[in-house]
């Protein structure tokens, strides 16, 4: 991603404001609409960041092109922490604000606030961009999505260790479509996770920055019990009407120390994460959305 785009981006104008009450968050690119839906939790980000791992039903659409079929079924990150040792949703805390602009969705949120309460010692800041490309041609498009986590200032002295986890589910030629099949294809630095259509020659990708763990199924990878959900059984490939891949990390972090993970999926093209001074110009630009809303 270029400069001048990245420059482009993070002067964009706020166009709506996620609050409670809100069902879902939407942006748009060309002829491209990515929405995050509604569920239990934080009105409309309860689907990107789901408070319930493996919870049933559809948590995010991805229309490629007006008037065709949906080709994302779901989208979701998940927190953990030692004192609180279960995998939850980035949206189950009461301080968050989202925000859309063109193409982009990006989202602010804290455990660290007023209104929470003082008990606990892993506090944390986040912040994550999610961007929507429309590609040059029907059928394709690319989401790039990045979380950058700040262990609190305020945290007692020495590490924690902070997980972080993305889960992805696609439908490859839209809802209904015949049964997907997902191999994966891991190397150093590079997850990455190919699903094709059962009867199109259609195909999306989905790749992961230097993840901790990787793996694909035909089922729910993340649970809320295990710290490692991903490690065991490593899967090679997997086929079923609905497929998934999924990364971790783990972030040893200090008070005030900071750490970034991104994940990118697309539709027949293949999927690229943009480079590290790419994706630091991204997660800027929801702490300089959050200082607007103020």
């Amino acid at each position: 991603m270029s400069s001048k785009l990245i420059a482009s981006v993070a002067a964009l104008a706020v166009t709506s404001l996620v609050s409670s009450g809100v069902a879902s968050i939407s942006a748009s690119n060309g002829n491209a609409t990515l929405t995050l839906t509604g569920g239990s939790g934080f009105s409309g980000l309860s689907a990107a960041f789901s408070s319930a791992p493996g919870s049933p039903g559809q948590t995010a659409d991805l229309l490629l092109d007006p008037a065709t079929a949906d080709v994302l079924a779901r989208f979701e990150w998940f927190v953990r922490t030692p004192s609180f040792n279960q995998n939850i949703g980035l949206n189950s805390l009461p301080e968050i604000n989202g925000t859309t602009s063109s193409g982009t969705i990006a989202v602010a949120g804290t455990n660290s606030g007023p209104t929470v309460s003082p008990g606990g010692t892993d506090r944390y800041d986040f912040v994550v961009t999610t961007r929507l490309t429309d590609g040059s041609t029907p059928g394709v498009g690319t989401v790039v999505s990045t979380v950058t986590i700040t262990s609190n200032a305020g945290n007692a002295a020495g590490t924690r260790a902070f997980q972080l986890f993305n889960q992805y589910s696609p439908n490859v030629s839209g809802s209904g479509s015949a049964a997907d099949t997902v191999l994966l294809n891991a190397n150093s630095g590079l997850a990455k996770a190919t699903f094709t259509d059962g009867s199109t020659s259609d195909y999306a990708e989905y790749v992961a920055q230097s993840p901790t763990f990787f793996n694909v199924g035909s089922a729910n990878l993340i649970g809320t019990g295990a710290a490692n959900v991903l490690l065991s059984p490593v899967n090679t490939g997997a086929s079923g009407a609905q497929t998934y891949a999924a990364s971790q990390w783990t972030f040893n972090l200090a008070a005030g120390q900071s750490a970034t993970a991104s994940v990118a999926f697309s539709y027949n093209v293949a999927a690229a994460i943009p480079e590290p001074t790419a994706l630091l110009g991204l997660a800027a630009l929801p702490m300089v959305l959050r200082r607007r809303s103020k």
